[in-house]
């Protein structure tokens, strides 16, 4: 059975003159293809409870008003899972350009949060149901002002949602490759090793000698820094990986058990467990949403 993939698609601000634009609509119907731009998007949905969202391996229902922010080139999807038939949903679609806000302005202390949001945004970020209420009123008045009122509005309401407490990256690590530059430099490298050679037996030896550290050290700095172990560590960039192939090959679970480095069927399937609450099987089935033989 054929696995879905996600469809670029080439937004309205590819052909019009404007750094952003907004959608405000009321609907019964909100199932989208997976798809993905180059675009960031603000989506607002409101009265859409028990709704699925799918942002990079992320698959969620959401609650009765949900605000996330979409980075761009992320896969994303919403479905319309448990929500109640003929069901009139309000959707609030943002999209803007990544030159919304010249480099220059980001570079200043005064843009740093929304610099930090924006580049967290790459696996995609939810809000809380009491920031989305807070910015909600905001949204509504950003939706019918015109001209240069509507650039202070989005930027004040971009602003509004950098500083909001406890905002949630939703896709896995695997779909992000600097989730460590802010940390020890010596993890940053370790990572990207790591994310190299996953699919073979790599040990903590072997990954101490590449960064040029003893074990007890690369031991202490991955504490530190991730506060997990090695093996974790390199447990949870394998369970990565094997989200993403879940999600668009064909390969079944066995085989994506080998090939991202594991060597134990029913060890995979019990750490893919425990770290997601579903099995590989339950995972691939929720997300393409079909039944496939694995």
């Amino acid at each position: 059975m054929k696995i879905t993939k996600a469809s670029q698609e080439v937004t309205a601000l590819r052909d019009n003159n404007e750094f952003f634009l907004i959608f405000d609509r009321t609907k019964t119907d909100f199932t989208y293809p997976l798809h993905f731009h180059t675009e960031y998007e603000l989506n607002f949905l409101i009265g859409a409870k028990g709704a699925i969202r799918k942002v990079g391996d992320s698959v969620e229902t959401i609650g009765a008003i949900d605000l996330c922010l979409i980075g761009p080139n992320l896969n994303h999807q919403w479905e319309k899972g448990s929500c109640a038939d003929n069901v009139e949903a309000r959707e609030i679609t943002i999209q803007f350009l990544p030159t919304l806000i010249g480099d220059d302005l980001l570079g200043k202390e005064t843009f740093l949060p929304i610099k930090k949001m924006l580049s967290n945004a790459s696996r995609g970020l939810v809000f809380t149901s009491e920031v989305a209420n807070r910015v909600l009123p905001l949204v509504d008045e950003l939706c019918n002002s015109h001209g240069f009122d509507s650039y202070l509005m989005i930027m004040r309401l971009l602003y509004d949602l950098s500083i909001a407490p406890m905002p949630r990256a939703l896709a896995g690590e695997t779909f992000r490759s600097d989730d460590l530059s802010h940390t020890d430099g010596r993890v940053e490298q370790l990572y990207v090793y790591l994310k190299e050679n996953f699919q073979r037996r790599i040990s903590l030896n072997e990954a101490a000698s590449h960064i040029n550290t003893s074990e007890v050290t690369l031991s202490r700095i991955i504490k530190q820094c991730t506060g997990k172990s090695f093996v974790a560590f390199l447990n949870d960039i394998r369970l990565g990986y094997a989200k993403r192939m879940l999600m668009d090959t064909e390969q079944n679970v066995s085989e994506i058990c080998f090939m991202t480095g594991f060597n134990n069927v029913s060890n995979f399937n019990r750490f893919f467990k425990r770290k997601f609450g579903v099995t590989p099987t339950e995972f691939r089935y929720s997300f393409v949403g079909r039944k496939r033989i694995v």
